[in-house]
């Protein structure tokens, strides 16, 4: 896997963004819950309305819907990803707020990691691939450089790398 610092080809979204209370969808529980999933169908929408550019909270073109199934659930869940294009792949973190815990997601992509994107208008199929070691590392450094190093972070994100299936 090749790396570069991000460059005006690669396509991110913006440095300034905090993902944690867009990332999941879940079940409505609570007032907060609700707020969130709120969220993440405003999102989604604007997404699937203007071929994956996003306004809200300045977005623009640097998400994909990540199609992946509840471990527990078996039901489909559509998630808005910040997401880092790599050649044909897209590489998303998985970071509530940099918090250190871990979304839903990852555990559904772990247990089930052949999913589905929406790429700008493109629903693509995809195989997700957890990072680890120099990978993990590089990775993490086009994050960082893209968005900025979180300060005081002692927590090793789970990293997904989603690689176009054939």
């Amino acid at each position: 896997m090749s790396w570069s610092p991000p460059s005006p080809g690669m396509v991110l979204a913006s440095p300034k963004t905090k993902y944690s209370k867009k990332m999941e969808r879940r079940p409505i529980m609570t007032e907060s819950s609700t707020v969130r999933t709120d969220h993440n169908n405003q999102i989604i929408a604007e997404f699937r309305a203007s071929n994956g550019v996003v306004t809200t909270n300045g977005l623009g073109n640097g998400i994909v819907l990540l199609h992946h199934i509840g471990v527990k659930t078996g039901q489909e869940w559509v998630t808005p990803l910040g997401a880092l294009l790599d050649g044909d792949a897209w590489v998303v973190i998985g970071s509530p707020a940099r918090a250190p815990k871990e979304p839903r997601w990852v555990g559904n992509l772990r247990a089930h990691p052949d999913v589905r994107i929406e790429a700008g208008a493109e629903t693509i199929p995809v195989t997700a691939r957890e990072l680890h070691g120099d990978e993990w590392q590089t990775a993490w450094d086009a994050f960082a450089a893209a968005f900025g190093e979180p300060g005081g972070v002692d927590w090793t994100w789970p990293t997904f790398r989603l690689e176009r299936r054939t």
